[in-house]
């Protein structure tokens, strides 16, 4: 049973959520906290802390440094994109996404992925591309040596026809490698995919 806490000071209506989260899934227990009420709770005790920005700062003070944090916001400035960053969280949400949609997010940060949700997917890319210069350390034998290069391209922004041309291959086959990346990492889109690999230093870009 994993444990989540959502930091909100809009109680009712986020309980109401919350009731409904509950039923969809059994493998995790939610409870909600209004912001003015964290000194008073054992935020150690949670597997994963969903909050707004706004009170980020107090939740980071009280989490265990084990615990997987998750920053809800409603828009993306690029000030405040790069503060987030810094921070190195585990999921970037929005107030409009669907109970399935939170629950695949949950999920994906419970396993130890970073959740991206699409609508900042662009912007947040754009950041790590500007803020994190690593080391490549590629595990062995998880993508091929093609593979690897597919993903680089794609990291760059390149479209499929676009790989196939560098790469002197056709079309299908570029499908054929994306399509076995995704089932290696475990993701279901390319940006998914790229973030995986910029956080575990497999790529720089």
């Amino acid at each position: 049973m994993n444990h989540i806490g959502i930091i909100s000071n809009n109680l009712s209506k986020m309980e109401q959520k919350v009731h409904t989260l509950q039923k969809k899934s059994r493998q995790q227990s939610f409870h909600v906290h209004h912001p003015r009420q964290l000194q008073q709770f054992n935020l150690k005790k949670y597997d994963l802390l969903i909050t707004s920005s706004a009170y980020i700062d107090d939740v980071m003070n009280h989490a265990h440094h084990l615990t997987k944090i998750a920053v809800c916001i409603s828009h993306v400035a690029e000030d405040q994109v790069e503060r987030l960053l810094q921070m190195n969280l585990d999921g970037y949400l929005t107030p409009n996404m669907t109970n399935s949609e939170l629950i695949h997010a949950i999920n994906m940060i419970l396993q130890g992925d970073v959740y991206v949700h699409p609508r900042f997917s662009s912007t947040l890319l754009h950041s790590y591309r500007t803020y994190i210069k690593i080391k490549i350390e590629r595990p062995l034998n998880l993508l091929t040596k093609k593979e690897w290069l597919v993903l680089e391209h794609i990291a760059n922004g390149s479209s499929n026809q676009v790989i196939a041309k560098k790469m002197g291959i056709s079309s299908s086959t570029v499908k054929n490698h994306i399509s076995s990346i995704f089932k290696k990492f475990g993701v279901n889109n390319r940006t998914d995919a790229v973030l995986k690999a910029i956080k575990n230093n497999w790529i720089i870009v």
